[in-house]
C-alpha cells in the first residue's frame, strides 16, 4: 500500500491508502523524491512512479508523470542492488558497482559530464563515470542529497 500527495500523480486521492499493482514482486526497498518514487524488488529491478518532469523517472521524455510504476529498462541486464532518490534526480546502484543517474542536472548533481552544460535533464539512467578515479573501481553505497 502508499500513501501521498497527489498533483503529480502518485495517488488519488492523498488522503487514503492504496494497493499498488499485484504484479510487482515483493518490493524490499524505497525511496522518495521531492514527487517521484523509486521502488527495488527482489528480483533486483527498479520501478519509478510520480512526477518525470526532470527526467528522473528514467523513462521516456513525453512522460510528463505516471501513477502506475514503471519497471525500468536497462540495455545491460544490469541488477540493481541500492535506489535513491534526490529532490528531482534519482540514482541506483548496480551489482556491478557502477552508479547510474538520471533527472534535474542543474547543479551537476548526477555526476555527468559528457553532456553539453546547456542540456539541465537527463530522461535516461546513465552511468557515472569519474575522472578523478579509476572507470574500474566500484563503489559500496550511494545516496541522493
Amino acid at each position: 500500500y502508499a500513501m501521498g500527495y497527489s498533483e503529480f500523480c502518485l495517488l488519488k486521492p492523498y488522503n487514503s491508502f492504496h494497493p499498488m499493482p499485484s504484479s510487482l514482486f515483493q518490493i524490499v526497498d524505497v525511496a522518495v523524491g521531492k514527487y517521484h518514487s523509486l521502488l527495488l524488488d527482489t528480483n533486483y529491478r527498479v520501478y519509478s512512479m510520480g512526477s518525470n518532469e526532470n527526467g528522473q523517472l528514467g523513462i521516456e521524455h513525453h512522460t510528463k508523470s505516471t501513477s502506475t510504476p514503471q519497471l525500468i529498462n536497462f540495455d545491460d541486464e544490469v541488477e540493481i542492488v541500492k535506489i535513491s532518490a534526490g529532490c528531482n534526480h534519482s540514482i541506483i546502484l548496480g551489482k556491478n558497482g557502477y552508479a547510474y543517474s538520471t533527472g534535474s542536472n542543474n547543479y551537476g548533481q548526477l555526476g555527468i559530464r559528457k553532456y553539453p552544460r546547456d542540456l539541465k535533464n537527463i530522461y535516461e539512467f546513465t552511468q557515472v563515470k569519474f575522472l578523478s578515479i579509476s572507470n574500474n573501481t566500484k563503489l559500496g553505497d550511494i545516496s541522493a542529497g
